[in-house]
C-alpha cells in the first residue's frame, strides 16, 4: 500500500522529467516500464525498486537518468526487493515513535541516543534531516547497535560507502554488528571555563551572580554547572547550555564562601574552573546611613546622608543604590573625600541604598543598607508614534520622558533589547527618519532609576 501510494508521486515528476528512450540497458542504472514505479537495475541483472520519493532523492537529484522500457523487458528483469537510504543522507522514524535512526550502508539503522548526538552528527539543523517511514517500510532495514557517542558514526564515512544504489545492495545472509565495530576517531577539544563572581565582597542583601561560561569545546555538551566549593554541594546545573548564572543574595555577616563550575561533553571530557570568592563584609559603625522620607510616591524626592565618624583619612566616599533586576549598583553620589555625603534625587524604583568608604590604608568600609519604597505612581516611558510613512522611508515621532537626575538619555534602538544597534538618542522631543531599505524593528529606552524603560515597538518593512 506504501509502495504504490509513493510510486503514484514518482510517476508523476517521471511526467515532469522527459525519461530517455529505450537503449539497450546497461548495468546500475534506473529504468521504468509503463507503470509508475522506478527500479535501479543492478549489475547481478536483478530490479529493486525505490519505494518512495524520499528514498529515490537521497540517490538522485531529479529522473532525468530514468530508462524507459517496455513492460515485457522489465518482467524479464528479476525483483529482488527495495532500494534504502543512502547511508548518511537523511535521518529516520516512524510517525508512531519519536525515536530517530541514522543509516548505514545495507539498510542497517542505529538509534542516536539524544539530540546533542544527532546536532553532532548533522549539525544544528539535524531535525530539518529526519524522513518519516511507514512501520511497513521500516522493515526493509536491519536495527543495529545504539549511537551512544561521538566517534560511534560518520556522515561522511557512510556516504562514501554508498555513491550508487548498486554500493548498498545488502549481502546474502547479512548480519548487521551489534556492537560499534569501527570506531570514527573525533578530534575533541574540551571546554575551557571562564567562572566569576560580579563582586567578591558586599554588605547583606546585595545581589551576587556567580557567571560560568564554557567555549571552544569541539563537541556538544551536557552539563555547566556551578558549586560551592566549601560544602562541595551543587548550586545550579545548566545541562547543555554555555553559560550558568546563579544568582543569591549576600548571608548575614560574618559569611565567606568560595565557587567553582564543572562542564563535561559527549565523550565524558570535564574541565573544573578556578575558584571565585565571596565574603559578606561587616557593617562599618562608623560609617552612618540615613534616608528621609523611607517611602515615597514613584517619581517623588527622597534624600540620602551618609557619614563617617572616625578620623581615618578617606580617598573615597560614595553612596550606591541597588534595585530589584538592575545589573550591578547604581552610583547615586560621590563624594569624593568628603567625611559627609548627601543628596537628594527622585526615586522612581524601590531602592536599597547604603555608603562605602575607601580609606588611606587601604580598608574598604560598608554602611549598613536602607531601603527607600517607591510605591504608587506611574514610571515614565517613551512613546513612539508613526507620523509619515511611504515605500522607501518612515517618519515618527519620540517622546521623552522629562529629564531630571534619574532619569537619562531616550536612544532608539533597530531591535527590542538595549543591547542591540542605535540609530539615534534624543535629550529631548524629537522626529527621526527611518530609511525603509529592510524590516525593523523600533523601539525606545530611556534609563529611569537604575532599569531601561521601552517604548512599544513598531514593526516596519518597505
Amino acid at each position: 500500500m506504501h509502495y504504490t501510494k509513493m510510486a503514484a508521486v514518482a510517476c508523476a515528476l517521471a511526467l515532469i522529467f522527459p525519461l530517455k528512450p529505450s537503449l539497450a540497458l546497461s548495468h546500475d542504472s534506473l529504468i521504468k516500464g509503463t507503470g509508475p514505479a522506478v527500479y535501479f537495475y543492478s549489475a547481478d541483472g536483478l530490479r529493486y525498486v525505490f519505494p518512495s520519493e524520499a528514498v529515490f532523492k537521497s540517490w538522485y537529484p531529479n529522473y532525468t537518468e530514468v530508462v524507459s522500457v517496455s513492460d515485457k523487458a522489465l518482467e524479464n528483469i528479476p525483483y529482488a526487493g527495495y532500494v534504502t537510504f543512502q547511508p548518511g543522507s537523511v535521518l529516520v522514524k516512524t510517525p508512531q515513535d519519536s525515536k530517530v535512526y541514522a543509516v548505514s550502508r545495507y539498510g542497517v539503522l542505529h538509534w542516536v541516543q539524544s539530540e546533542q548526538l544527532a546536532q553532532f552528527f548533522y549539525g544544528a539543523d539535524w531535525n530539518t534531516k529526519v524522513v518519516d517511514v511507514s512501520a511497513d517500510e521500516l522493515h526493509n532495514y536491519l536495527m543495529s547497535y545504539t549511537l551512544d557517542n561521538p566517534e560511534s558514526y560518520s556522515v561522511l564515512t557512510e556516504m562514501s560507502y554508498g555513491v550508487t544504489p548498486g554500493d548498498d545492495i545488502r549481502p546474502l545472509n547479512y548480519v548487521p554488528p551489534q556492537a560499534s565495530k569501527q570506531i570514527y576517531a573525533v578530534a575533541a577539544t574540551p571546554a575551557t571555563l571562564t567562572f566569576e563572581a560580579n563582586h567578591n565582597q558586599a554588605v547583606a542583601g546585595q545581589t551576587i551572580k556567580l557567571t560560568a561560561q564554557a567555549q571552544g569545546n569541539s563537541l556538544p555538551l551536557t552539563d555547566l554547572s556551578i558549586w560551592d566549593a566549601n560544602s562541595h554541594a551543587l548550586l545550579k546545573s545548566c545541562g547543555a547550555n554555555a553559560t550558568c548564572v546563579y544568582a543569591f543574595d549576600a548571608p548575614a555577616y560574618p559569611y565567606a564562601s568560595s565557587y567553582y563550575a564543572t562542564v563535561s561533553d559527549l565523550t565524558g571530557q570535564t574541565a573544573t574552573s578556578g575558584l571565585a570568592t565571596f565574603a559578606t563584609a561587616p557593617v562599618a559603625a562608623k560609617l552612618q546611613m540615613s534616608a528621609a522620607p523611607q517611602s515615597v510616591v514613584t517619581g517623588g524626592r527622597m534624600s540620602v546622608d551618609s557619614q563617617y565618624l572616625d578620623n581615618l583619612d578617606i580617598v573615597s566616599h560614595r553612596v550606591w543604590g541597588m534595585v530589584a533586576g538592575a545589573d550591578g549598583y547604581i552610583p547615586w553620589l560621590d563624594c569624593g573625600k568628603a567625611r559627609e555625603c548627601s543628596g537628594s534625587a527622585p526615586l522612581y524604583n524601590t531602592t536599597k541604598f547604603f555608603s562605602q568608604i575607601q580609606t588611606a590604608d587601604g580598608q574598604t568600609l560598608f554602611s549598613a543598607p536602607i531601603t527607600v519604597a517607591a510605591q504608587g505612581g506611574t514610571i515614565p516611558a517613551p512613546v513612539l508614534t508613526i507620523v509619515k510613512q511611504d515605500t522607501s522611508s518612515l517618519d515618527i515621532a519620540l517622546k521623552v520622558p522629562a529629564q531630571d537626575e534619574s532619569v537619562g538619555y531616550t536612544f532608539l534602538v533597530d531591535g527590542t533589547d538595549p543591547s542591540d544597534p542605535p540609530l539615534a538618542m534624543c535629550q529631548a522631543d524629537c522626529t527621526l527618519t527611518v530609511t525603509l531599505d529592510a524590516p525593523h524593528k523600533l523601539t525606545a529606552f530611556t534609563w529611569v532609576g537604575g532599569l531601561y524603560q521601552k517604548s512599544q515597538t513598531l514593526n516596519v518593512a518597505p
